[in-house]
């Protein structure tokens, strides 16, 4: 049976993007770098799993408005072009969010 629920992983990290180190999350999980909005190909079947053997950057590609003043980044591995959604976090580079509701967004 495959678990469904969030494993919670806030860990700091080196971006293999911008090279930023970058802290854990302050009162939210942290899934990407705040600087250039680039995350890792870590995640398997859940989010906070670690399971991906893939390991290649995540590239942000896209933004969705979720509701008013919530927004989501979608990304898209280089490396296998799997995607996935994450939320846009507080203290994220909003001159980089807003370069990305630029663009469409199609799952």
């Amino acid at each position: 049976m495959q678990k469904k629920n969030f494993i919670h992983k806030n860990e700091s990290f080196t971006c293999l993007n911008c090279g930023a180190e970058v802290s854990k999350g302050d009162g939210f999980i942290r899934n990407h770098c705040p600087y250039c909005l680039h995350s890792l190909h870590v995640d398997l079947n859940v989010p906070g799993d670690r399971k991906s053997e893939c390991k290649g950057v995540m590239k942000p590609v896209a933004l969705k408005t979720v509701r008013i003043g919530e927004f989501k980044i979608k990304f898209q591995c280089t490396k296998c072009a799997h995607t996935f959604v994450n939320k846009v976090l507080p203290d994220d580079n909003m001159d980089k969010v807003i370069e990305l509701s630029t663009k469409p967004f199609e799952l």
